[in-house]
């Protein structure tokens, strides 16, 4: 709890939080629309590993002090963020944190003017320096070695392997009697991700594979991004990089830990998952807009990544 109630309670209490519900793993606000409206979920998944998502909407200015512990980052923002890479931290990003970042907070505290009419939204998984002292995963050292592979990481490569895993975190289990399980498994996975990136590209490095070859896998990614309506085949992207069939998937797979297929097909459920948060949309036109021809094809796909139907998702989404 001292945790969870020095990193968050003063910043609650200046955003005047009309409610704050706070125990040793978890704290839950939300706000009375003096400065702010919308809600925050913190929770401890393990000792020095923090989960927080939060989404503020300002109705008036506010500059916001944050107090907070040198640590390890990865963020998913879907609009603007309360906190970022700083400039002056290790693997900090250029300009505003998109997608998945991963960074280097150090131990210093800064304040952030917060804009009237601004919405700040952002899932957040935090490390501390003794979350490493912990565990034992394969090759990883401690946190300042860690800290020392942070800097190459490639954020967009990066990005594939924890948007999911981020923006699936069920906030619902943090109120569970099981939830701490829930998101220390969460905080593992997550943690895995970025020692896997670490190591794939230096052992990517080290027998050939270069930018131009990470360039390549950035421009298949587009490329199925904007045509999950109706997917190339590997030939017809091929033709279109004017790259070898067999060059391209083997490069693709090597940095990405997945076939192009694989990758597609999850992209495509991710992009229905977030269409079937609209309750106006209809589960025919989603299926539709990704590229199935029938409803029943959309739904047998989803169920089988999934592990439960459209509409079973979208009902537990808008409970």
């Amino acid at each position: 709890m001292d945790t969870l109630n020095q990193l968050y309670v003063p910043q609650l209490q200046q955003l005047r939080a009309k409610s704050v519900a706070l125990d040793e793993t978890r704290c839950l606000a939300t706000f009375d629309g003096t400065v702010c409206t919308g809600d925050f979920v913190a929770v401890k998944a393990d000792e020095g590993c923090l989960i927080t998502r939060y989404h503020f909407h300002m109705l008036r200015d506010l500059e916001l002090e944050e107090s907070h512990y040198r640590s390890l980052c990865i963020m998913s923002c879907s609009s603007n963020c309360l906190s970022g890479p700083p400039a002056d931290g290790a693997g900090a990003a250029q300009g505003e944190a998109r997608g998945v970042s991963v960074f280097v907070q150090p131990h210093t505290g800064r304040s952030r003017t917060l804009r009237a009419g601004e919405s700040y939204e952002a899932t957040r998984i935090t490390y501390l320096p003794s979350y490493f002292d912990s565990i034992d995963l394969p090759l990883i050292g401690n946190f300042d070695d860690i800290l020392r592979l942070v800097p190459g990481l490639d954020e967009e490569l990066l990005s594939l392997r924890l948007r999911g895993l981020l923006e699936d975190l069920d906030l619902g289990a943090a109120q569970k009697p099981s939830g701490r399980y829930y998101y220390r498994s969460k905080a593992l996975q997550a943690l895995c991700h970025v020692m896997d990136m670490a190591y794939e590209l230096s052992r990517l490095r080290s027998i050939g594979v270069d930018n131009e070859d990470l360039q390549l896998v950035r421009q298949v990614m587009e490329i199925v991004e904007s045509s999950l309506d109706g997917l190339p085949s590997i030939d017809e992207l091929s033709r279109t990089l004017y790259v070898g069939h067999t060059h391209l998937c083997e490069t693709f797979k090597s940095a990405t830990g997945m076939t192009i297929g694989a990758y597609a097909r999850r992209r495509r459920m991710q992009t229905a998952k977030v269409l079937l948060r609209n309750p106006s949309l209809p589960i025919k036109e989603i299926a539709r807009r990704m590229g199935f021809k029938t409803t029943g094809g959309f739904t047998a796909s989803f169920k089988q990544i999934e592990g439960m139907t459209p509409r079973q998702y979208r009902r537990s989404k808008l409970a």
